[in-house]
């Protein structure tokens, strides 16, 4: 159930890090990986969607439920067939009123 707000919002979306695996991390061929993500915002989280490019896996967008933050962990199974040797990890945030965070961006290195 999403908390009853009472006041208007600071217009700025939900902050995001994403805590696995770091910033130009190696992610290899063939293997699973854990993807963490955490969404904080003081209005609450409504919802948080995750890309990958290349597409390997369908990550299914997750609500925050109106809390305050919410962390999620995705295992990822890396292709054999990925011929890039980078894979960018988008993720987007709302919380309940509606403001939208930037996009942050995560490279990996990909390798056998």
């Amino acid at each position: 159930m999403r908390p009853i707000y009472l006041g208007p919002g600071d217009h700025q979306g939900p902050t995001i890090q994403i805590l696995s695996p770091a910033e130009s991390s190696t992610v290899h061929r063939d293997t699973t990986f854990v993807l963490g993500v955490r969404v904080a915002d003081p209005d609450g989280v409504d919802s948080v969607w995750v890309t990958l490019e290349p597409n390997v896996n369908t990550l299914q967008a997750f609500s925050g439920e109106g809390e305050p933050s919410r962390t999620i962990g995705y295992v990822v199974l890396m292709p054999k067939i990925v011929v890039e040797d980078t894979l960018v990890v988008r993720v987007r945030a709302r919380d309940i009123l509606g403001d939208t965070s930037d996009v942050f961006i995560r490279r990996l290195l990909v390798a056998d």
